[in-house]
């Protein structure tokens, strides 16, 4: 899981996105929310996003990181795959020095939406 920050149109929103890893293998991000004070279930996504412009950020992070192995058991070894597994046993040691080398506090990447969904 880790944070990241999205600019539109070159205009920085200013909470961070948070990144994580889905049941899939595949990164998933949420936007910034408003949380309602004092508990009450009035919580809301701080910024609205065309559905291209999730499909962008989704791209983006699939370039990023590397897809793990999806949760479950696999069919063919009866291998289980929980949220407990060691990294190294969902995603090759490589791959990980690859996105550590990449993924540094000056790494950007740009999406255009233009042949999005």
């Amino acid at each position: 899981a880790g944070v990241f920050k999205v600019n539109f149109d070159n205009i920085a929103v200013f909470n961070t996105f948070t990144c994580s890893i889905q049941a899939t293998g595949h990164p998933g991000f949420c936007p910034p929310l408003f949380i309602s004070p004092l508990g009450e279930p009035a919580s809301f996504v701080a910024v609205q996003m065309t559905d291209k412009t999730q499909a962008a950020i989704l791209k983006a992070l699939k370039l990023t990181f590397p897809k793990l192995k999806p949760l479950g058991r696999n069919r063919e070894t009866g291998i289980e795959i929980t949220y407990d597994t060691p990294m190294h046993a969902r995603l090759e040691l490589e791959e990980v020095k690859k996105v550590r080398e990449l993924v540094t506090k000056s790494y950007s990447i740009t999406t255009p939406l233009a042949g999005l969904g």
